[in-house]
C-alpha cells in the first residue's frame, strides 16, 4: 500500500506556508515510518531547503502537527536526536513530527518506502519463506512493492484442485472470499479436474475472483455438472494455450463453438467424449495446435479428417481413438500433411496394416504409437517396424493390445529388436507364448510391459 499525503485540501496562509491536510491514521503510519526510516538513514535530513522549512501539517481536527518555532531546527542526525531527548530539550514525539515534515517530498515521489530498492527476485525470496496466507495477506498490505508482487502471477502461478472429488460449490467459493483473498490472483493455470460436484457458478464466480489476462492453462475435465452458461467466459480467455474439457457432456454442440471463437493461441486441446461436431472442429483455431485430443467422438470421420488435416501443419500429438469412423483413408491423409507428427491414438477404429505404414514412412518422428483393438492390423505392420531400423530405435511407446491377427512370434521379434522402448503392451493377444528371457531382459531395460 503506497502511503502518500492526502493534499487535496492545500490552504496558503498569510506567512507563504504551505498546510496539507491528511488523515488522523496516515499521520500515524507516517510517524512510525519516519521513525524507523530516520534510524536506518540518520543524516538523510540533516539539511533542508527553505521551501521544506515552510511545510506543515494540520490533521482534520483541526490540531496542527510539526509547527515550530524559529529557534527550532529538523533533527540533523540521529546522534542529535538521542542527544536532545537525554537532554530533555525535545522528546521523541517532536523528533518524528520533524521527521514526517522533511519526509514530505519523499512520500510525494513515491521513494518512502525501502522496498523500491530491493528487486523483485529478492522480494520474491522474501515472500518465500511466508507459509501462511493470512501473513501473505497482511503483508501485501505493507507498501506498494509487495502489493505488486502478491498481484504477479510468480508467486502464485498455479492454482490446483484436481482429484478433489468432494469439493462441491460451497467449498470453492469460501476459499475465495473477499475476506481471504482481497485481491485479484494471476494464476497462469486452474486445475479443476474431476471435481464432480463443481457447477458452472461457482467456477464462473472462481473467475471473477482471478485476473483472467494470464491464464493460460485451464483443466476443467470430468467436471460433469458443467453447463452452456460458461462457454461466454471460456471465449473471452484469450491467452489460453491449454483447454481440457473431454467428459463435459452437459455442454451442447450448439453451444461448444463459442469457446473457440477468439481463442487464437491454443496449443492443446483435448475434446474426448464431448458434444464435438464438424463445427466446432472447424471452427478450432489450429495454426499453433500441437496436441489434439478427440477421443469418443463419433461425428469424425474420413471426410472430416481429410480437410482437418489440412490445417493440422504444426500437430505432434494426435489421438482418434475410438472414433468408429475412422479408417486408413484418414491416416494417408493425416501421412501427407502432419509430418511433424510424434504421436498417434487409433484404438479400436477401422484403421488397416497398409494406412499404419504409410502413416509412418511419412512421419519421421513417430515414436508412439496406440492401435488396440484394431482387428484389421496383421503381422506386417509388426514386420515393418523390425525392418525400419530408424523407427525400431525411436520407439518409446507400443500398445497392441486385443490385436487377435498378430502372432506371438512376431510380437517376441519386436520385443528383441527395439531396445528403447519404454512402455509395450501386448495383452489379450491369441495365446501369449512369450519366452521368459525375452520378459526378463524388459524388466532389466526397466521397460513396463503389460501381458
Amino acid at each position: 500500500m503506497a502511503h502518500t499525503l492526502s493534499s487535496d485540501v492545500p490552504i496558503v496562509n498569510s506567512t507563504s506556508k504551505t498546510i496539507s491536510v491528511i488523515d488522523e491514521e496516515d499521520y500515524r503510519r507516517m510517524n512510525n515510518l519516519a521513525l524507523e526510516l530516520r534510524r536506518a538513514r540518520g543524516n538523510l535530513f540533516s539539511e533542508s531547503s527553505s521551501k521544506e522549512r515552510d511545510v506543515e501539517m494540520v490533521l482534520r481536527s483541526g490540531r496542527k502537527l510539526g509547527s515550530r518555532s524559529s529557534n527550532r531546527v529538523a533533527c540533523p542526525s540521529k546522534r542529535t536526536c538521542l542527544k536532545r531527548k537525554r537532554m530533555a530539550d525535545c522528546n521523541e514525539d517532536w523528533c518524528n513530527r520533524n521527521c514526517v515534515v522533511h519526509c514530505y517530498k519523499f512520500v510525494k515521489q513515491g521513494s518512502f518506502c525501502g522496498f523500491n530498492t530491493l528487486s523483485d527476485d529478492l522480494l520474491f525470496h522474501i515472500c518465500s519463506f511466508l507459509t501462511d496466507f493470512l501473513d501473505m495477506v497482511r503483508l501485501r498490505l505493507t507498501c506498494r512493492r509487495f502489493r505488486e508482487v502478491f498481484s504477479s502471477n510468480l508467486l502464485f502461478p498455479k492454482l490446483d484442485f484436481g482429484n478433489c472429488r468432494y469439493l462441491d460449490d460451497n467449498m470453492l467459493l469460501s476459499c475465495f472470499g473477499s475476506s481471504f483473498l482481497p485481491f485479484k490472483a494471476r494464476f497462469e493455470q486452474i486445475i479443476l479436474a474431476k471435481c464432480h460436484r463443481l457447477s458452472s457458478k461457482s467456477i464462473l464466480r472462481l473467475f471473477e475472483y482471478c485476473s483472467q489476462d494470464s491464464t493460460e492453462h485451464l483443466d476443467i475435465r470430468w467436471c460433469t455438472e458443467l453447463d452452456e452458461t460458461i462457454t461466454e467466459k471460456l471465449s473471452t480467455m484469450v491467452k489460453l494455450k491449454t483447454l481440457l474439457m473431454s467428459h463435459t457432456r452437459r455442454i451442447s454442440a450448439v453451444y461448444l463453438p463459442r469457446i473457440f471463437e477468439s481463442l487464437h493461441c491454443l496449443r492443446v486441446v483435448d475434446l474426448s467424449f464431448t458434444y464435438c461436431n464438424r463445427k466446432v472442429l472447424f471452427q478450432l483455431n489450429c495454426k499453433y495446435l500441437s496436441v489434439l485430443i478427440l477421443q469418443g467422438i463419433t461425428d469424425i470421420d474420413d471426410e472430416v479428417m481429410d480437410l482437418l488435416s489440412q490445417r493440422l501443419h504444426m500437430i505432434e500429438k494426435l489421438d482418434l481413438s475410438w472414433c468408429p469412423n475412422v479408417g486408413s483413408r484418414s491416416l494417408y491423409s493425416i501421412a501427407s500433411r502432419c509430418n511433424m507428427l510424434q504421436e498417434i491414438g487409433l484404438s479400436e477404429t477401422k484403421v488397416s496394416d497398409d494406412g499404419l505404414c504409410e502413416l509412418i514412412r511419412s512421419c519421421p518422428r513417430i515414436n508412439s504409437i496406440q492401435a488396440s483393438r484394431c482387428p484389421r492390423i496383421r503381422d506386417s505392420f509388426v514386420q515393418y517396424i523390425i525392418d525400419n531400423v530408424g523407427l525400431r530405435e525411436r520407439l518409446v511407446s507400443l500398445d497392441i493390445s486385443s490385436c487377435h491377427n498378430i502372432s506371438d512370434s512376431a510380437v517376441e521379434e519386436l520385443l528383441k529388436q527395439c531396445r528403447n522402448l519404454r512402455f509395450v503392451d501386448v495383452s489379450k493377444l491369441p495365446s501369449r507364448k512369450i519366452s521368459c528371457s525375452t520378459i526378463c531382459a524388459l524388466r532389466r531395460r526397466n521397460v513396463e510391459i503389460l501381458f
